[in-house]
């Protein structure tokens, strides 16, 4: 019954910092003028930040969640340099790839 308990606590935890989180990513997002494109890419983020958590609430051994949030870590990081590169360089990358037609 005890563990119940604490496993079901910690499922409402996870809710409610989720939805903190998201309550928090809406107030940004409405104060700050953000292209759909940006909105998207740090929801995106939200999301993958969410999913770790619900990872560690999960009945899988110490080594799998650890390997599962090594994997997610640097997934997001890979995420963040390349949306970071897009960002900052599309203007020169859409004229160094631009492909005539025809």
């Amino acid at each position: 019954m005890n563990d119940g308990i604490y496993y079901a606590a910690r499922v409402v935890s996870i809710v409610v910092i989720a939805i903190l989180i998201f309550a928090f990513f809406n107030m940004l997002i409405g104060r700050i003028k953000v292209e759909t494109r940006l909105r998207s890419y740090a929801m995106l983020i939200v999301l993958l930040l969410i999913t770790a958590m619900l990872i560690d609430i999960t009945a899988l051994s110490d080594q799998l969640k650890s390997a599962l949030t090594l994997g997610l870590s640097i997934g997001v990081g890979i995420v963040i340099g390349v949306f970071a590169v897009w960002f900052f360089f599309h203007g020169y990358l859409d004229r160094s790839f631009k492909i005539e037609v025809c």
